[in-house]
């Protein structure tokens, strides 16, 4: 799932080259497991709330953890802890 702010922020991962990526690449969220699930050939952007407090439901197949890719290639288990951390999730997904 390709995480961003909305559909007209700039803030999706396509929009600007990797240099000007100032929160530095192992920082920055490219994509991250959701709990509801899409089919692999039809995937889909996870879209965050408004709300600035809120997230959509995240979380992958395991309980205990969830894959995030980072745009330095990097991919690390987040715990439900982190998960649930809106203003930490919301801080690794912008890209400015």
């Amino acid at each position: 799932m390709v995480v961003r702010l909305s559909a007209k922020c700039r803030c999706h991962a396509s929009s600007k080259p990797f240099a000007n990526v100032k929160n530095g690449l192992a920082n920055t969220i490219l994509a991250i497991e959701a709990k509801d699930a899409v089919i692999w050939t039809k995937l889909a952007d996870l879209v965050l709330p408004k709300d600035q407090d809120k997230l959509p439901p995240l979380g992958g197949l395991f309980r205990s953890s969830a894959k995030v890719l980072f745009a330095d290639g990097s991919v690390r288990f987040f715990s439900p802890m982190e998960l649930r951390d809106a203003k930490a999730i919301r801080k690794m997904v912008r890209l400015d």
